[in-house]
């Protein structure tokens, strides 16, 4: 219970205020040198993107718990000595 509050109190209050202090941090960073924030923004945006394609990655291509137990099901439909445990 406690690190369920804990959890709920990190995603209400601490990133919000990352999310803020990082956006504040480009801003300050592009209005200083226009050009290298372009490229940090750029940067930021491939790490992200790929971050986010390898997650999808996992997700589409998890295997199911019952992965083998299918497998040996569709070789033979009743097997006689092996037990679905």
């Amino acid at each position: 219970m406690f690190w369920l509050f804990v959890g709920i109190i990190t995603l209400t209050f601490v990133l919000p205020l990352l999310s803020v202090w990082i956006v504040v941090k480009v801003t300050a960073l592009a209005k200083a040198h226009p050009k290298p924030a372009k490229y940090t923004l750029i940067t930021m945006f491939i790490i992200l993107m790929v971050a986010c394609g390898l997650k999808i990655r996992d997700i589409y291509y998890e295997k199911s718990p019952y992965y083998f137990w299918n497998e040996l099901i569709k070789k033979n439909p009743k097997p006689n000595d092996i037990t679905q445990e």
